[in-house]
């Protein structure tokens, strides 16, 4: 079984959600918008965690749960444990069947 478009696919995913999670975590931690005041102690609780460890930890750890997350979504499609399609599309379709 030749894994390397496998290897190559888990890279670039992972790359991709590293950079969108530092995206949405800049957006958290700038700014004073409704959205940053009703989510206040969230927003603190997130600053207290990056000063313990640090943003790049945060990044990391966030990251791989929705990759997680998004594998077994996909374990789920492929073994029909779902009745409709959470990422996978229908044959001839481009978007999840679940959209």
């Amino acid at each position: 079984m030749d894994t390397a478009a496998l290897k190559r696919f888990a890279q670039q995913a992972r790359r991709t959600l590293l950079g969108q999670v530092q995206s949405r975590l800049n957006f958290v931690l700038s700014g004073d918008t409704a959205f940053h005041r009703e989510n206040a102690r969230t927003i603190d609780d997130l600053r207290e965690e990056i000063s313990l460890t640090s943003a790049e930890s945060v990044v990391e750890r966030v990251s791989y749960l929705w990759f997680n997350r998004f594998i077994a979504l996909r374990y789920m499609d492929v073994n029909n444990y779902t009745f409709t399609g959470i990422l996978t599309p229908q044959d001839g379709h481009t978007q999840p069947e679940i959209l």
